[in-house]
Formats: structure tokens, sequence, C-alpha cells
């Protein structure tokens, strides 16, 4: 609402972490004494200030946006990291019926009018990771030969989109490709 009246959530994705409120991992919301509210909610709708989640192409994460006074608010990602940049990180308006994304516009500006709940709520906003193909890998060429007459093998292979969340496993067979080993 202001620089006095702010409030934060934490989304962080961990591969092991539970999409339902686990109390181990995740911290329940807290509301202040300011003007504003703003938490996510896990799959199990408990309002939630530091949710960890599993990190699921296209699933959204809905947002708890309140404020006790009608007005014009703004949402802001502040931080944003260990998100490989394959993932746009959307923003979506239900009540407005439109989407940003936050790695290319990381504000957006909206406003709660109090005799109207479909401005506010836990139907308002919601966060949606979504894998953008155009920075999916690929593997562009690969090539293997026999090194002399050993049994080794040098492999040469050229990639697009490589990033450190990459790997790679070389198997070979040795039966006519009926089974593979490391």
């Amino acid at each position: 609402l202001d620089s006095v009246n702010t409030d934060e959530t934490m989304i962080l994705f961990d591969k092991n972490a539970k999409s339902a409120f686990d109390r181990n991992e995740d911290a329940r919301y807290l509301a202040g004494g300011g003007k504003v509210s703003l938490s996510s909610l896990s799959k199990d709708s408990v309002a939630i200030a530091i949710n960890h989640l599993p990190l699921k192409s296209g699933q959204p994460v809905p947002l708890n946006v309140n404020s006790s006074v009608s007005g014009t608010f703004m949402l802001s990602l502040e931080d944003l990291r260990g998100i490989p940049k394959m993932y746009d990180i959307w923003l979506k308006d239900n009540f407005a019926g439109d989407s940003v994304n936050l790695r290319i516009t990381n504000t957006h500006s909206f406003t709660i009018d109090r005799s109207n709940p479909a401005t506010f709520g836990k139907n308002r906003f919601a966060i949606i990771v979504k894998q953008d193909t155009a920075y999916a890998y690929k593997l562009l060429s690969f090539n293997a030969a026999r090194v002399g007459n050993s049994s080794h093998v040098e492999t040469h292979w050229t990639t697009a989109n490589e990033e450190n969340y990459t790997n790679f496993t070389v198997e070979r067979s040795t039966d006519g490709a009926n089974t593979f080993q490391v």
C-alpha cells in the first residue's frame, strides 16, 4: 500500500518438499497489525509465510492477498535465485484476466475494492512457474569412435541451453543393445 504497510511471502522450490503444509518445512502465516497481508497457500489451503514446494511446471501457487482498506497496491518480486532460466515465473491475476512474466516485469500494480470480494483474497493471484521450451536442453550432435584397437571409446557432443542442472550419463551395451551399463 505504501512504504509502511507492506508484507512478504517466500516460496522455495525443493524436489523433496511436500505440496501440503508441513510444519518441519513451512512457516505458517501470522497476520501483523498492518493494513495489508500477503501469504502463499499450501495444497491443503494453509496460509504460509515460507512455503517449500516441489517444482512442478505449470502448477499454480495461490497467493492470499488482503487489505483492511481499499486502494492501489503493488506486488513486487524482490529476489529470484536458483530457478533455472528455462523457467518463466508468471503472476496470474484472475480478477483482471491478465498475467505478468516476473522475469521481465518484476512488479504488478492492482486495486483492491473492499466492496468487491473478487479483488482480494485467495483466488485473486497465483504464481505459475512454467518451462519456456525455447530454453530447454537440446542435444545438437553426438559422435562416438573407438580409440585405435583399444576397448576405449572417445565421445564428443554439442548441446544448446546446457546449464548447471544438466547432467550426462554415458552407457554402453555389450549384448546388441538389450541391456546397458553406465
